[in-house]
């Protein structure tokens, strides 16, 4: 997790989940205190995808429809589906 913080300059992930699909197990997503949702790749040590779309930091993840989405809440209050 340490490399994770660093490598995102420091900002803090509130929430980290690794994708549960057998295929992905090398994928996770986490949700930051800046209010963005990045997706890392643990093989290569790269961010894959960033999310952003959330006005408050990013405080839940949860896959959802057979792990092809994640559905994250933020302290904005707001509920967002993403593929």
């Amino acid at each position: 997790m340490a490399m994770v913080v660093a490598s995102v300059l420091w900002k803090v992930p509130y929430c980290v989940k690794f994708n549960p699909d057998e295929e992905k197990q090398n994928l996770f997503v986490a949700g930051m205190s800046d209010k963005k949702i990045v997706q890392w790749d643990i093989r290569t040590g790269e961010v894959v995808q960033e999310y952003d779309r959330h006005l408050g930091a990013v405080n839940t993840i949860t896959f959802v429809d057979e792990n092809r989405r994640f559905v994250s809440t933020s302290d904005d209050k707001s509920l967002r589906v993403w593929e």
